[in-house]
């Protein structure tokens, strides 16, 4: 099980790692950011465009005044003052309407040449006001007549709505788009960093460490992370954004409403934190059985031919049933959260929606909030509850980022295979261990002051029981481990002087379990290398790899899988054998590669 065990110091040093990799990045996410508060101000004005659609042009929107109110839009006509309300915060209507200032007759405002006999209006400069109770008397063919002007200015609006939403549209895929692909090269930086990592650490580390787990890093990590890039850091900017301009919209609309959508926000939010705080756990312990599961897999596939020798079939997956299970009770916690949550936040959404209908519904009969302002709030609310739960959802992929990012950062961080030397000499062959003591886990010696000479082209076998320490005599000759005591020569010259990479391209080896890769039998042999065709074809006689290529009737190009399925262990030894032969190094250590 691998927990998340950060502290303040190590959070630090992981967002700065990951600071590193976007600073590269850094004007592509600024404008990225710049696309994506474009895209967020056009939705944001949509519903106001509606508002002022509602308010200007669909219900009766100018009201008499009793006096002048100096500095503010007023109209005059004759004797009479007139305001169009949509033009008014909320607290000046209430005010007005408490002092009286402001009749209750309400006004269309039309074209005069539109103007439909028997109608009683007021004219002002080429328009009229048209008492809203005249329109009771109007067939539907008048009223549309008698409102072409305002038709014409709904239309207009709509054109410019439907504009503004094919600008969203380009905005939101251009910068999705740019993101996303930030985001890959983000990734393609990463796993390569990590690759390069790996190729570079110890044969000692990949002793300790499961492969299953490393390839994890490079693949399913990195995934995790790039989704934290592209779906939280930019969006959660976004949101913040969301969430302020939605409730200084509110503000600037209606006092009272904006008021009732404030207290909302604490239920939300306590609402919010124990979501966050129940999932934290649940999810922590939902990783902890995924990898339980993982790792039993492996296993059991691994060791197939073991299980079904000794017949354990039925206790392998009795095993499996008790570990499936414990992650399906799980999975259902995590489910039975999530599906509590999505609805609570529904409940108290309509709930807030219900209180802004009342109280909203209030305002337009008293004449103190516009039927537009009403319309948009409605949509405003809608808006800001999506951001919020996005913000609490989302904590799922900062939660598993944050730990994917640990382990990323942890094995980046990873002492190097240490490849020491600098002398490049011309190999010949001599081998020569002096007083050579060596112990894995300093602990128990596996080697004790091992002396002995190998004379340039002679062959030796070292024979002794199992764990007596053969196959490390081989990882000490190519310096994959170092001796505590004691030294290595080859050719007079202490191996530790000599260039790392230089001293295993001149010897060979072929291991006691033989690695086959996915490809052709040829790319097995030469290591996907350039190697004359000549020694390759010395390399397959002298290992009698052709006598079994003939005999299975396959040849150099024939495609193999890894761990060469349809070959016997000796035949993928043979390869293996033969790779060793092709390389022509003046050094060749079989460990107990004859055994198969």
């Amino acid at each position: 099980m691998e927990e998340s065990k950060r502290t303040g110091v190590l959070n630090t040093k992981i967002y700065r790692w990951m600071a590193g990799y976007l600073k590269v990045f850094t004007l592509q996410l600024f404008i990225n950011l710049i696309l994506l508060l474009i895209a967020t101000g056009v939705d944001l004005s949509l519903p106001y465009i509606v508002k002022i659609g509602v308010d200007r042009f669909i219900v009766p929107g100018v009201r008499e005044i009793t006096k002048e109110l100096p500095g503010k839009p007023v109209m005059h006509i004759g004797n009479r003052k007139f305001i169009e309300i949509f033009r008014f915060h909320q607290r000046e209507l209430e005010k007005m309407e408490r002092d009286g200032i402001v009749l209750k007759k309400k006004y269309y405002l039309v074209k005069k040449e539109d103007l439909v006999p028997g109608l009683s209006y007021i004219e002002m400069d080429g328009l009229a006001l048209v008492p809203a109770e005249e329109f009771g008397k109007l067939s539907l063919k008048e009223k549309l007549h008698l409102r072409r002007w305002n038709m014409l200015q709904v239309r207009r609006l709509a054109m410019i709505f439907f504009l503004l939403i094919i600008l969203r549209f380009f905005f939101t895929y251009t910068q999705f788009l740019h993101l996303q692909v930030v985001g890959q090269k983000v990734a393609l930086k990463i796993r390569r960093d990590i690759v390069e990592k790996l190729v570079r650490l110890s044969i000692s580390y990949f002793e300790k460490n499961p492969v299953g787990r490393l390839v994890t890093r490079a693949t399913n990590d990195v995934n995790t992370l790039n989704e934290m890039f592209t779906s939280v850091v930019v969006y959660f900017v976004k949101d913040i954004f969301v969430i302020v301009g939605i409730l200084v919209i509110m503000a600037k609309l209606s006092t009272k409403l904006f008021l009732i959508t404030l207290i909302l926000l604490p239920i939300i939010s306590i609402t919010t934190f124990i979501f966050r705080t129940r999932v934290r756990k649940v999810f922590r312990e939902l990783r902890y059985h995924l990898a339980r599961i993982n790792t039993f897999l492996s296993e059991t596939l691994s060791g197939i031919k073991e299980i079904q020798a000794f017949v354990q079939e039925h206790k392998m997956m009795k095993r499996f049933n008790a570990i499936n299970t414990d992650y399906f009770k799980t999975t259902i916690r995590m489910l039975i959260i999530f599906a509590t949550f999505r609805p609570l936040i529904g409940f108290i959404r309509f709930s807030g929606l219900a209180l802004l209908i009342y109280f909203g519904g209030k305002g337009i009969l008293s004449g103190v909030i516009t039927f537009g302002s009403l319309v948009a709030f409605i949509s405003y609310l809608e808006k800001l509850f999506q951001p919020i739960a996005d913000i609490a959802e989302r904590y799922n992929v900062i939660e598993s980022s944050m730990a994917a990012s640990e382990r990323v950062y942890i094995l980046l961080g990873e002492e190097e295979e240490k490849r020491t030397g600098r002398k490049k000499p011309s190999i010949k062959g001599g081998i020569e261990f002096e007083n050579v003591w060596f112990s894995y886990n300093q602990d128990e010696w596996v080697l004790k002051d091992i002396s002995f000479s190998v004379k340039s082209g002679e062959k030796i076998g070292v024979v002794g029981y199992t764990g007596a320490g053969k196959t490390t005599l081989m990882k000490l000759l190519t310096k994959f481990y170092s001796p505590q005591k004691g030294k290595i020569l080859i050719d007079g010259v202490d191996i530790e002087e000599i260039d790392t990479l230089h001293l295993r391209k001149n010897i060979a080896t072929v291991y006691q379990e033989p690695f086959l890769f996915n490809g052709t039998i040829r790319e097995n042999i030469t290591l996907f290398c350039d190697i004359l065709e000549e020694k390759l074809q010395r390399a397959i006689r002298v290992s009698n790899l052709d006598r079994v290529m003939e005999r299975k009737g396959i040849g150099l190009d024939t495609v193999i899988g890894i761990g060469g399925e349809g070959l016997s262990g000796g035949e993928k030894q043979l390869i293996t054998f033969a790779r060793a032969i092709a390389f022509d190094t003046p050094i060749l250590v079989l460990d107990e590669a004859t055994a198969s």
